[in-house]
């Protein structure tokens, strides 16, 4: 089951390229890390807050206008339940992120 989730979320990484202006961006980057370029913080059942990650790579890549980069990785915090996997999976669609959801083990 866990497979059918990722790939759920990583057909998502194909749409989205557009700018605000309905154009395409000149390069794509889909970046697969350890780590997402935020920091979730679980709010409620189903509410996170999220807040951008300090790193080099997350740096160097705000920088550069020319490239839209879609994340996949770990958000760093163990969320066992669907409602809350839902729910954090559509607050990092807004950042352009993709979750991949690990368990303590």
């Amino acid at each position: 089951m866990r497979g059918v989730k990722y790939l759920e979320g990583a057909s998502a990484a194909r749409d989205g390229w557009e700018k605000t202006d309905g154009g395409l961006f000149t390069q794509q980057l889909l970046v697969v890390a350890n780590r997402l370029p935020v920091f979730a913080v679980r709010r409620g059942e189903e509410s996170w807050s999220l807040e951008v990650s300090a790193g080099g790579l997350v740096n160097a890549l705000l920088g550069v206008k020319e490239v839209e980069a879609k994340w996949i990785g770990w958000a760093g915090v163990n969320v066992p339940d669907e409602p809350g996997q839902r729910a954090l999976t559509k607050a990092l669609a807004e950042k352009r992120c993709i979750p991949v959801f690990l368990d303590e083990e």
